[in-house]
């Protein structure tokens, strides 16, 4: 009797592959969430937003994938690819966010700068 990746061992490895990697990027998030908070109660009202954040992500993303997953099976274009193509395109969108908020970051130290010193 051979043993064939059903569904159950197709499981198992996605979670035994997929949890470390999430430990690790919940554990940095918060760890750049509470060292770029400059006060208390700044880190406290950012940590819980990003909680909340969070878990309002796990509750709707599963709806709305379901749901372009049901649209897509009908199109003619990658039947059933669309939560994919659809998470795939906000990764993109959302890449160049952290440049962004750097240059921003910069932006704000050097008009301090120049305030601090009129």
């Amino acid at each position: 009797m051979a043993l064939e990746p059903g569904p159950r061992q197709t499981h198992r490895l996605r979670c035994a592959s997929d949890h470390p990697g999430l430990a690790l990027a919940e554990t940095t998030n918060v760890a750049l969430t509470a060292r770029a908070s400059p006060t208390a109660d700044a880190r406290a009202r950012n940590l819980g937003l990003l909680q909340s954040t969070q878990a309002g992500g796990r509750i709707f993303t599963p709806l709305l994938a379901g749901w372009l997953y049901e649209r897509s099976l009908t199109s003619s274009v990658a039947p059933g690819a669309w939560p994919f193509l659809a998470a795939g395109g906000l990764a993109l969108l959302a890449a160049p966010l952290p440049l962004l908020l750097r240059r921003s970051e910069a932006t704000v130290a050097v008009e301090h700068a120049a305030g601090s010193k009129a």
